[in-house]
């Protein structure tokens, strides 16, 4: 079964790379959030394999290789090898800093390094404010929020370990520039304490905001930074 639910997910994401397909309308919020939680398989071997799968898939725009054209190959073909997932599948990557085999942690954490350094390369050089790292951290904060285990692990320990491990994982990766957007993402972690959630009435999500507030702030002490809001930012359909 761990086969098939990996051989469902791989094709799930070959798919989304294909933006005309509509698979991230047809998945919604909800449907994402199934497919991100095969980061979290009880199938170890399952876990790592998608891992590897996710960055490859995100990947491919940077990718020399994938630009280079396979004589008598049709113009489609050749198009829609450079595709890539968008951004925001990055923070699936963060989820694997609670995982209990430690070589599957540390592959998605230089996974998600690589990719939030190229992300941030491609927001600079197209001017493009939403392929921004930074910018895809309320679907982090979303997905988290939305776990099974968010609740009970709120009730257990409202320190929220695992919440903290996955978001200070995803926050290691942005701030490690030499100049970190510490003002973009305090301002976004405030636009999502003010946001409603479409599908929950719980304030999980705000709780989760919070949580990242704190390690934003922790990350940022000794650093010159605006606590001025930062204008022009706006949050994903969630």
């Amino acid at each position: 079964r761990g086969a098939l639910r990996l051989a469902a997910a791989r094709t799930l994401l070959k798919l989304a790379r294909c933006v005309s397909l509509g698979v991230g309308a047809l998945l919604g919020p909800r449907g994402w959030h199934r497919l991100a939680r095969v980061m979290e398989d009880a199938d170890p071997a399952v876990r790592a394999a998608f891992a590897r799968k996710l960055y490859t898939e995100l990947a491919r725009p940077f990718s020399i290789e994938k630009r280079e054209s396979k004589r008598g190959a049709p113009a489609a073909f050749l198009h829609a090898r450079t595709l890539g997932l968008p951004p925001h599948y990055t923070v699936v990557l963060a989820l694997a800093a609670n995982d209990a085999d430690k070589a599957v942690t540390a592959a998605a954490r230089a996974h998600l390094g690589s990719l939030v350094g190229r992300w941030r390369a491609a927001s600079e050089k197209f001017k493009e404010p939403r392929l921004m790292p930074e910018a895809q951290l309320p679907w982090l904060l979303h997905l988290l929020a939305h776990r099974p285990a968010f609740g009970p692990e709120l009730d257990d320990d409202p320190s929220l370990p695992s919440t903290q491990r996955a978001l200070d994982s995803y926050l290691a990766a942005v701030t490690a520039g030499p100049a970190p957007e510490f003002d973009v993402l305090v301002t976004i972690t405030n636009l999502v304490k003010r946001a409603h959630d479409r599908f929950s009435t719980s304030r999980a999500v705000h709780v989760a905001a919070d949580v990242a507030r704190k390690l934003i702030e922790w990350r940022g002490r000794g650093c010159k930074w605006s606590s001025m809001p930062v204008p022009n930012l706006s949050l994903p359909p969630l």
